[in-house]
């Protein structure tokens, strides 16, 4: 049984080792590297209702988890699926137009249409 003097001595430590690492960085936001896996994307609609959007994920979101371009392909493609999907935009599926590789970022574009 941990009686009340070791319990605020126990409380102390803990607090004072949190407050250690928080002044010291070590704890970091770990969202921000969600954020970058997540990609980011665009969606516009013509007058005639066409739906084409534009999707961006970083080059180097997934380095390190995996380097085989198919598999790579397809998490983008289904991230792309995801983002489509939450906003509503396509609700009778898309294809994929154009996939490039911007070097000046560095990041994969896709770009398509909402059918």
């Amino acid at each position: 049984m941990v009686k009340g003097r070791d319990l605020n001595f126990m409380n102390k430590t803990i607090l004072g080792l949190i407050a250690a690492f928080v002044i010291s960085g070590c704890i970091t936001d770990p969202m921000t590297f969600i954020d970058l896996q997540k990609g980011n994307g665009s969606v516009s609609r013509s007058v005639d209702g066409d739906t084409t959007f534009r999707y961006i994920v970083h080059a180097n979101a997934y380095k390190g988890i995996t380097s085989s371009p198919d598999e790579l392909r397809k998490q983008h493609e289904w991230l792309i699926g995801s983002y489509l999907g939450e906003g509503g935009y396509c609700p009778n599926g898309y294809q994929i137009t154009e996939a490039s590789v911007e070097s000046s970022v560095p990041a994969y574009v896709y770009e398509g249409t909402c059918r």
